[in-house]
């Protein structure tokens, strides 16, 4: 509901109007912490020329503090990211960990992302780029909230040599992290032997994962509405129904399986067709590459 979502933004705003109150304390009383530390990373030791780089801005948390990811919030407002690159470099956002629900006071429901945050970066480098150091920075900014929230915004910059097209970089230091971090990076759901149907039909999602111990969607930002995330949006069980709002949008999102086995959950990005009054819903394939 556009009316509620503006009025608890407006108190979440009010709320960061007073950053000392959030801060809160570090542990055993040492003095206030930094909700959110933000710095950027690589996941090779130099950069490739005329190849496509993996980068990340990681945000570190402050322990009960948590950001807002790009879903159908009811307060929070997502990670911006702004790059700030040297001519002829490009960049752009992949596909980032899957949240988790929170649900506030007043029934709020939001998406959230806690601990130790990797935004995946793609950056590409051109063949004709000079070799030696190329600065490479980022504006991010966030809002992040525990008891009450703020408003905060870094500017980053890591430098690192460009290498020729023809070598292949060694691995940074940070490679590890970024690669552990894509272990809760949605996948597309795949064409044969999917373990997960999605389709719209008498006016709702439903999700069915034969072998599944419990189902959760998160709905990105720009989804078709839905009647009550807050009791639909998450079950036990094999099948997932959450009751759609009238409109022409088509359901995109995230749909997490909890499995009654040891196996790690698995993430599925998922974009499902509205029918028309002769077509049913189907799951749209995703095309290789496309930002969904």
């Amino acid at each position: 509901m556009p009316d509620l979502q503006a009025t608890t933004l407006l108190l979440a705003l009010a709320a960061c109007a007073a950053p000392s109150a959030a801060q809160g304390k570090a542990l055993g009383g040492s003095g206030p912490v930094e909700p959110v530390v933000a710095r950027l990373a690589c996941e090779t030791a130099t950069l490739k020329a005329g190849a496509t780089n993996r980068l990340a801005v990681v945000l570190d948390l402050a322990e009960g503090w948590h950001v807002y990811a790009p879903c159908a919030n009811d307060s929070g407002m997502p990670v911006e990211i702004e790059p700030l690159l040297p001519p002829g470099f490009s960049a752009r956002r992949t596909e980032g960990p899957a949240p988790q629900r929170h649900l506030a006071p007043g029934g709020l429901l939001d998406h959230v992302l806690e601990g130790r945050v990797v935004l995946p970066l793609e950056l590409d480098v051109p063949a004709e780029a000079a070799r030696g150091p190329a600065r490479l920075r980022a504006k991010v900014s966030w809002m992040a909230c525990a008891s009450a929230c703020v408003l905060g915004d870094a500017d980053l910059e890591l430098s690192l040599d460009v290498s020729p097209a023809d070598t292949e970089p060694r691995p940074g230091p940070d490679a590890p992290l970024l690669r552990a971090a894509r272990e809760r990076v949605p996948q597309p759901l795949p064409a044969r032997d999917a373990p997960l149907s999605a389709e719209v039909r008498d006016g709702a999602l439903r999700l069915h994962a034969p072998g599944a111990a419990g189902l959760s969607f998160y709905p990105d930002a720009d989804s078709a509405g839905f009647e009550d995330l807050v009791r639909d949006g998450a079950g036990d069980g094999t099948e997932l129904v959450l009751r759609l709002r009238p409109g022409p949008r088509d359901v995109r999102g995230v749909a997490e399986l909890r499995w009654t086995d040891a196996r790690p959950n698995a993430l599925y990005r998922l974009t499902v067709s509205i029918p028309t009054p002769t077509q049913p819903g189907r799951t749209a394939p995703q095309q290789p590459g496309e930002d969904r």
